[in-house]
């Protein structure tokens, strides 16, 4: 079965063996869902009638393709840190490629400030249980993984972040580098001591 319709363009589209395909040009997309336009199209389904194409935006492929697989909401900052330059531009050939370098920087920039309030807002206690979790993904203990985040506090920071959302948020990492550690201290010395031979 073959349907069609038109989305906010000028252009017409077909369904066709669930692939979107252009009614003019005949040009269709890749497995990935890929378009020459700079635009991700959902699978189209050949059931029912009139089918819906939704072209997704940068951010929304940024967020939902990329950083919804990282675990937890600190390794989603630090992947968006690790993305970063030094000229606070970020690195995504991917995301450039399909949506281009400009829509590729505003949908980062977008999500470096989404993660860095969602982190100024949420507790400590869940800000620590999200560190447990990913310090554990990432193969280290939460102590070190805090002070990796503390250590590369410029690239944790949007660029052109007010200086209290600066503050805050080392705030937030002095709080939690403090509680993982005596809490490290405290297993420590909690766990018991090997028995001398005699």
């Amino acid at each position: 079965m073959i349907f069609a319709f038109s989305v906010f363009t000028t252009e017409s589209f077909l369904c066709r063996n669930g692939i979107w395909v252009n009614a003019v040009s005949g040009g269709s997309w890749n497995a990935a869902g890929e378009n020459g336009r700079g635009g991700i199209f959902e699978k189209c389904s050949n059931s029912g009638k009139g089918g819906t194409m939704r072209l997704k935006s940068a951010y929304e492929d940024l967020r939902e393709r990329t950083l919804g697989k990282i675990e937890g909401i600190w390794g989603k900052l630090a992947y968006i840190a690790e993305r970063r330059s030094q000229d606070g531009t970020y690195q995504h050939w991917g995301l450039e490629r399909v949506h281009g370098a400009a829509v590729a920087q505003e949908a980062f920039v977008r999500a470096h400030y989404s993660l860095v309030n969602t982190i100024l807002q949420t507790r400590l206690r869940l800000l620590r249980e999200d560190l447990a979790q990913t310090s554990g993904t990432a193969g280290t203990n939460s102590v070190s993984y805090v002070r990796e985040l503390k250590a590369g506090l410029p690239r944790l920071l949007p660029s052109d972040c007010p200086k209290m959302t600066e503050l805050h948020l080392i705030s937030v990492l002095t709080a939690l580098a403090s509680l993982e550690t005596h809490s490290q201290s405290g297993r420590q010395a909690a766990s018991p001591r090997p028995r001398l031979g005699r």
